[in-house]
């Protein structure tokens, strides 16, 4: 019987089947128990089997820096980009990509729970959209603060662009810290990295009405 107390042992452990295809990490219960009382001489969970699950992580860190570098790397853009989503329902068929692993275990579960962040409501239409559409904003405004200060007489919205970015970037590494160091296996805090892609759209359209407003004030 599992103890009524937890170590974030358990939890690191289960996370790293996310992206882990070579060390038999799993992102099941069951796994992450029988893993804790792996080598236990009675078989039973005990918090010193929790410790040396500890343990058993951070050697095969050391041992492989690189493999665990990869895992916050692809955790990383996973989050960003929101990919476990980009297939699109009505054509696909499906709004998740499918776990293509035994390490995932029941990762699809997570995002079967609640729906997706690219299912939107306004008003009394609600509906899915393309993923990949709500990354637009963020990009466009990446692209437009790299614009020349002077650029004609879009001077308010590149002015505007560059001032956002300390604010999406500092949002954004809020947001990554739960899926890039622990797992992006629940879904929910991977998902809300769409917070930023949706300040990135206010940004714009703050840029567009300024940019909309000077003209009007030089005509």
């Amino acid at each position: 019987m599992m103890p009524r107390y937890h170590d974030p042992a358990l939890l690191i452990w289960k996370g790293l089947g996310d992206f882990d295809r070579s060390k038999g990490y799993e992102f099941r219960d069951k796994a992450g128990e029988r893993a804790i009382i792996r080598g236990s001489q009675t078989g039973d969970a005990s918090r010193a089997q929790e410790i040396h699950l500890r343990t058993v992580i951070l050697g095969d860190i050391r041992d492989e820096p690189l493999w665990f570098v990869s895992i916050l790397a692809k955790r990383a853009l996973s989050t960003m980009t929101l990919y476990k989503i980009w297939p699109f329902g009505p054509r696909d068929g499906t709004s998740i990509i499918p776990a293509s692993s035994p390490n995932e275990g029941v990762i699809d579960s997570y995002y079967a729970i609640a729906a997706q962040a690219d299912w939107l409501t306004i008003g009394p239409w609600t509906g899915e959209v393309r993923a990949q559409l709500l990354l637009l904003p963020t990009l466009a405004l990446l692209l437009l603060a790299l614009l020349p200060a002077a650029r004609g007489r879009i001077v308010p919205a590149v002015r505007i662009a560059r001032g956002a970015l300390p604010a999406l970037v500092i949002l954004g590494l809020g947001v990554l810290v739960t899926p890039v160091l622990i797992t992006t296996a629940t879904a929910f805090e991977t998902e809300c990295f769409i917070i930023v892609h949706f300040l990135a759209i206010s940004f714009l359209l703050e840029g567009g009405a300024a940019s909309v407003i000077s003209l009007r004030s030089q005509a």
